[in-house]
């Protein structure tokens, strides 16, 4: 029997510095956003990534997003439209 496919996108949001492309490196299992030790932020534009993970039952599609901090000025506001032409694609 074959696997059926899911599609799952996670858009990471929150404060600067608290992790979020790390976070999206470890669910995506490799590594693609920029990451650092940064109280500020290292994050300065929207970046999306796909990956498939695969389990007994699924296929998993999964669209992983990360973001600007929301509380670092200008750029969370800068990208805020970007999320909505994502998740049309």
């Amino acid at each position: 029997m074959s696997a059926r496919l899911r599609k799952l996108t996670v858009v990471l949001f929150g404060k600067p510095g608290n992790g979020r492309s790390s976070t999206g490196n470890t669910l995506l299992g490799q590594w693609k956003f920029d990451a650092g030790f940064s109280t500020k932020g290292v994050t300065e534009n929207i970046q999306r990534e796909t990956c498939c993970k695969t389990t007994e039952k699924y296929d998993v599609e999964m669209d992983v997003v990360d973001t600007p901090g929301m509380f670092d000025r200008g750029k969370f506001e800068k990208n805020a439209l970007k999320l909505v032409d994502i998740e049309k694609k």
